[in-house]
Formats: structure tokens, C-alpha cells, sequence
């Protein structure tokens, strides 16, 4: 990969989601290593990885989702088994963010 499309692609991911250790408002889903992706993505009920809890974003998103959305990882190695992409499905609506942060 060249600079120049490392480049697009960071400033493609800056223009998609914001990285903050800072609490928001919106919808809220959870990522634990110990949770279940069959679970609803809630505090108590935690999505296992980080890649359901982003096809579920993606999904809420395409349904002109008019709120923040937040992604909330707990501590711990959360292994990733293939690639991950933050594309433009994960746009969200003027005035709106993603945030994804550790809790």
C-alpha cells in the first residue's frame, strides 16, 4: 500500500468514526471477550467481537439511523480472524458520529 492510499484511507476512517475515551449520547453497543453474538449488544448482554457488533452498526446505519451510535470494547485481547473494514456503509447521517472506545 502506497502513502497516498494510506492516506485516503486514514482520512476516509477520520471522516467515518471518532476514537474517544469520552462518553457520548445515541445508541450504544457492547463488546466483551467473554460475551455472546448472539446476545442484543447491551451493557449486560455484550456482543463476543468486535466484527458483529460492526455488522450490527452497519445495519442500524442503513436504516437512516438518526442518532450517534457508540461501540464500547472492555478490556481484554479481542482477536480479530479477518480483515475488518470501515467503509462507507459505516457513514453516519449530517451531525451524527461513531464513536468506538474502551470501557
Amino acid at each position: 500500500m502506497n502513502m497516498r492510499t494510506m492516506t485516503s484511507l486514514f482520512m476516509l476512517l477520520s471522516a467515518s468514526i471518532v476514537i474517544s475515551s469520552a462518553p457520548v449520547q445515541g445508541m450504544s453497543f457492547y463488546v466483551c471477550t467473554s460475551g455472546s453474538d448472539q446476545a442484543n449488544g447491551q451493557s449486560a448482554d455484550p456482543f463476543a467481537t468486535f466484527g458483529h457488533a460492526l455488522e450490527v452498526v452497519a445495519q442500524e446505519i442503513a436504516k437512516d439511523n438518526q442518532q450517534d451510535i457508540n461501540v464500547f470494547l472492555r478490556g481484554g485481547l479481542h482477536a480479530i480472524h479477518q480483515t475488518l473494514v470501515i467503509d462507507r456503509r459505516f457513514s453516519m447521517a449530517d451531525g451524527f458520529k461513531l464513536t468506538i472506545q474502551a470501557y
